[in-house]
């Protein structure tokens, strides 16, 4: 599965890509906040995305805001990943419409766990439109 890193520091997207790759994502990079736009909002975008607070352009917050606002995305899973840790932080990144949030240095058992949980949702929202509403089964009165 793809997965977007997007971080304007090289080192944190190296760190992240070492992560990734041996956990079997095939990662893709954006250095700030206008490639992750292009690269989500192309064609086939990764459904996984692990993107920055603070990058040039535009900042993962509002990536987030613009992903979940624009009609006609395909759900992708965000993950806000930042030096920002307080209370009011982590509700203005989820509000901003973030999936989930982790403050960094990102502790890699977390993060595994944070994108299996992405990785979930995403198979759960897949087997669901597969599912036809004439094939549903009705419950008996």
């Amino acid at each position: 599965m793809k997965i977007l890193i997007a971080d304007d520091s090289e080192l944190a997207r190296e760190v992240l890509k070492d992560y990734v790759t041996e956990w079997g994502y095939d990662p893709v990079f954006a250095e700030d906040g206008n490639q992750a736009w292009d690269i989500l909002s192309g064609g086939d975008p990764p459904r996984l995305a692990l993107v920055d607070w603070v990058m040039p352009g535009m900042d993962g917050i509002t990536l987030c805001r613009m992903l979940k606002e624009t009609a006609g995305f395909p759900f992708i899973y965000l993950i806000l990943i930042t030096s920002k840790s307080t209370e009011e932080d982590i509700v203005t990144g989820l509000d901003a419409g973030a999936d989930d949030f982790l403050s960094k240095p990102t502790q890699p058992g977390e993060l595994r766990s944070r994108l299996a949980v992405g990785v979930r949702l995403l198979d759960f929202k897949t087997s669901c439109k597969k599912k036809s509403p004439n094939t549903r089964k009705r419950a008996k009165s």
